[in-house]
């Protein structure tokens, strides 16, 4: 092979490995801003369900305490009822 076809390839082969290389690069780019872009999405949808979660447990509490109240206020009576009864 003439020298002058390997001084041509070296150059050319060279050119295109950068060439490709730029080019993943960009393609590595793009999918890290879609994944940021992404997580972004799934954050702004977990803050906004803050407040009805909120809500939420609340009202749960709420329901406990009225729950626990009652349950505790049971025994009391029964035992106000039984010192009357003697």
């Amino acid at each position: 092979m003439p020298i002058w076809v390997i001084a041509a390839i070296i150059p050319v082969a060279l050119l295109g490995s950068v060439l490709l290389a730029s080019h993943g690069g960009a393609r590595g780019n793009n999918r890290t801003s879609t994944v940021r872009l992404a997580t972004n999405v799934e954050y702004k949808a977990l803050h906004d369900l803050v407040p009805s979660v909120e809500e939420t447990l609340k009202g749960y509490a709420l329901d406990q305490r009225d729950t626990a109240e009652a349950v505790t206020a049971e025994p009391a009576a029964a035992a106000r009822r039984e010192s009357y009864d003697r």
